[in-house]
């Protein structure tokens, strides 16, 4: 890669990054004001949450030299997993008990797991080009902090 390229990748890194973190934060705010609602909600929002790293990484992709036309699917995790406080199963006993807040009559929520990217692939002109492969895997690899053998490249 020259460094001209190295550049334009360094520089959309961080706006993919700062767009997911932000996108995170919409998702965030928008499940947390919905717990209630069904889990519709909660799966529309990963799809969208999919197609926006499909966009980005569609745009990033196609600043490579020698690639073009490209398509980028995403594979995400279920969805959102909440985490609610509650006693442990012990030995044969199967009671589970749940805590809940004095006020509301809701659980106490401890932990919230967000979907993450389980697999890429991207199919462009140059992807058979071991070159190529090797460039896209790389970024994407690197944007989304996901191991090579998750990401997918060909023509």
């Amino acid at each position: 890669m020259n460094d001209q390229t190295i550049d334009r990748i360094k520089k959309h890194k961080t706006y993919i990054l700062a767009g997911i973190g932000v996108l995170s934060a919409i998702i965030l705010l928008m499940i947390s004001g919905c717990e209630g609602e069904s889990k519709k909600t909660e799966s529309v929002s990963v799809e969208s949450y999919e197609i926006y790293i499909e966009k980005e990484l569609t745009g990033i992709i196609s600043e490579i030299e020698g690639v073009s036309g490209v398509k980028v699917m995403v594979n995400m995790n279920n969805g959102t997993e909440y985490v609610y406080a509650s006693d442990r199963e012990v030995g044969e006993s199967s009671e589970k008990k749940k805590y809940f807040t004095d006020a509301d009559k809701e659980p106490i929520l401890l932990t919230k797991i967000e979907p993450k990217v389980r697999g890429v692939a991207v199919v462009c002109k140059g992807g058979d080009n071991i070159n190529i492969q090797n460039k896209v895997i790389s970024l994407v690899s690197s944007v989304l902090n996901l191991p090579t053998n998750r990401i997918f490249v060909s023509s």
